[in-house]
């Protein structure tokens, strides 16, 4: 068990660019059981065990929502939390406090609805589906307006609200994965983009 922020939310994302692949729709009914083991105790931030399979099961599908609605938890800039860290390790104290927020998160957590939504009007939860339009549409403007260091994107804020991947650090001034996911993902606005790339291009490539 860790208190990471994303690694629930990989079972939908990869669920969808499976059905985008195979357009087999009817692995969203396929009965699954569930992993269980003791939660971690205050004082822990992560716990290697041997989980128990439950009797429990339910469609994946209700495991994909699971997941969705467990990672729609956000900070005080409207920014995913980060719980004890997301795609990059090394930053797992970032947030470990509760507070910190993923900036990275955003883009993923807003191409992996975009994903995931249509899948929700195929099993007839519009209800869900249209929360998480919602919820998707202002994720799209908290990024813009949170996120944005006037060059680039930030990468995350810490508990206190110290910016991380600011003009203003010393250390870790740009990260790349902020900058090539607000592409990947679509929603950044061009020009943004594009001066983001450019941004990593210029701070984190040597040429020779």
């Amino acid at each position: 068990r860790t208190r990471f922020s994303d690694d629930y939310l990989w079972l939908p994302f990869v669920t969808a660019e499976y059905i985008r692949a195979t357009g087999d729709n009817e692995i969203l009914n396929i009965k699954v059981p569930f992993l269980d083991h003791d939660s971690l105790k205050c004082h822990e931030d992560e716990k290697y065990c041997q989980p128990r399979v439950t009797e429990e099961v339910a469609s994946l599908f209700d495991h994909c929502i699971r997941s969705i609605e467990y990672g729609l938890k956000f900070g005080e800039h409207d920014l995913p939390l980060i719980g004890g860290g997301d795609w990059n390790d090394g930053m797992n104290r970032v947030g470990i406090q509760g507070t910190g927020e993923s900036v990275w998160l955003g883009w993923f957590f807003y191409t992996l609805l975009g994903e995931f939504i249509p899948f929700c009007y195929h099993e007839n939860d519009r209800e869900f589906a249209y929360e998480l339009e919602k919820k998707r549409e202002q994720l799209q403007k908290d990024l813009e307006e949170n996120a944005w260091d006037g060059e680039w994107y930030l990468r995350a804020f810490y508990d206190d609200n110290t910016k991380l991947g600011s003009k203003e650090n010393d250390e870790c001034k740009i990260d790349s994965i902020s900058q090539s996911w607000s592409v990947i993902s679509k929603a950044a606005p061009k020009e943004r983009a594009l001066s983001a790339i450019q941004s990593a291009w210029r701070y984190l490539v040597k040429e020779e």
